[in-house]
This record gives C-alpha cells, structure tokens and sequence, in this order.
C-alpha cells in the first residue's frame, strides 16, 4: 500500500498541448523548487494525447515529459492514467505508473484509507470494452505505423479535437449521478475511505454513506492544484487558484 506523505500534492487534467502550456510552467516551479511537495500524484490527462506507442505524442509532449522525469529523480512521484495518456511505464521509467486495470489505488494518510483513480474506470461494460482495445500493444503499434504513413494525421486530428474542446463546463445532477456510481468503491473497500477522482473537471466534495467523495477541478481551467495535511482530520487544500487569463500570466511571470 502506497503511504500518502504529508505536503503531497495532487494534479489532474492539465491536458497540456502546444496551445496551452500552462503545466510546463507549473513542472518547471517544481524543478526550480518554488514549489516543494514531499510526493507527487499525477491523476491522469496530464497531456491532450500522451500514449506510449504512438511516437508523435512523444514528439510533441517532449519539453513536459523532460521535465516530470527530471523532477521524478528528485521527488517520489505516481502517475496514474487517464483516458488521454496511458501506456506510459517506458516514458517515465523512474515513476510508479498505475494503468486503468490497476485503479483505484488504496493509500494510507495516518490511519484513513484514501482511494485514488482517474475517474473513468468505473465506466459501463462498452467502455472497459473500449479502454481494453484501444490501450491493445499491438493495435497501437499497428496504428502507430499508420499514423507516420499519413503524416501524423490521426495524432494531429486527435490534438486539433481536442484544443477545440471546452474543457471546464458544470455537469448537471453530477452529485446525484456520482453516488450511484459510488457503490462500486464498495467492492474496493468495506471501511470508511476518502475517495479522489478527476476525469470529471468537477471540483466538487461531498459524502455519502461512509465515503468523502472528492471529485479534483482540472488543473486547466484555472490552475488549480492539491495539497495533502492532516489536522484532526484530511485537509486537501487547494493551490495556484486563478481564473482565466490571470492563470496563464500566473506561470509566464
């Protein structure tokens, strides 16, 4: 069981690209140590399209994956995969890497038990389905082989969908939806835990039954980070909160 140290902090879906750099200049504050986390968990879709066999995601994610496997020699750091960025064990060969079949990670904070996941792996049938297929070796080489073919095509369309993509809309009903989906933390875990997801850009926290359900705001909507402490009880405070423009001149200062 991984043990959560205190002054850990948490990110999730910075989706980086070329167009919005914004986490490169968050990595690089930690390389500089102005900003100083004893561990650090990266929550999946920290990149637009990061996979392990398709090259051009390398290529175009470089300056970032420099930066977190130089930061990992020096800080304890978990990756833990998203529907945007997995396959991922070989690029970042010093950081524990968790992969959709290995989520939610059980930790321990103290004496609380804290379950971590991107988000998606409680998903429908269909969907397991799907991230079954596509996160397939030999498929991705396959494609990947086809991708340099046409130019990069499938990548590029891939990456241009998504900067498109409106990233940091409300999903209605998202508490009441949230607890029916809850129930399979169950099969996890039987004791009273605190559960933290992204994938859903929500940041939003609430209980239910025995379990303090938190769902982390995406790190790029506004810059927004965890801090883990303990003060007779879990304290997840949130860092580098900024709105709009304010946020990208926040890590070009």
């Amino acid at each position: 069981m991984i043990k959560i140290k205190d002054k850990a902090i948490f990110i999730c879906d910075a989706h980086y690209n070329l167009h919005d750099r914004k986490l490169f200049y968050f990595l690089k504050d930690i390389k500089d140590k102005k900003i100083a986390p004893s561990q650090i968990f990266f929550m999946g879709d920290m990149f637009d399209l990061l996979v392990g066999e398709i090259s051009y995601t390398h290529k175009v994610n470089k300056e970032c994956i420099d930066l977190i496997n130089e930061i990992s020699l020096e800080i304890e750091s978990f990756y833990i995969e998203g529907n945007h960025d997995f396959n991922l064990a070989k690029i970042f060969p010093n950081i524990k890497v968790f992969s959709i079949k290995d989520q939610p990670i059980k930790c321990a904070f103290y004496d609380h038990t804290i379950l971590l996941s991107h988000g998606d792996w409680r998903s429908n049938r269909r969907y397991r389905f799907y991230a079954t297929i596509i996160r397939n070796r030999y498929i991705l080489i396959f494609l990947n082989i086809i991708d340099k073919l046409l130019n990069n095509f499938i990548s590029k369309a891939i990456l241009h969908s998504q900067r498109n993509k409106f990233k940091c809309e409300k999903i209605e009903n998202f508490i009441n939806k949230t607890k029916e989906k809850i129930k399979k933390y169950d099969v996890v875990t039987n004791e009273a835990a605190i559960v933290c997801e992204g994938h859903f850009h929500q940041g939003i926290e609430f209980m239910y039954k025995n379990i303090r359900y938190i769902n982390f705001y995406a790190f790029v909507c506004n810059c927004t980070y965890y801090s883990i402490s303990f003060n007779k009880k879990v304290i997840f405070q949130k860092k580098g909160q900024n709105n709009g423009q304010q946020c990208i001149e926040s890590w070009l200062k």
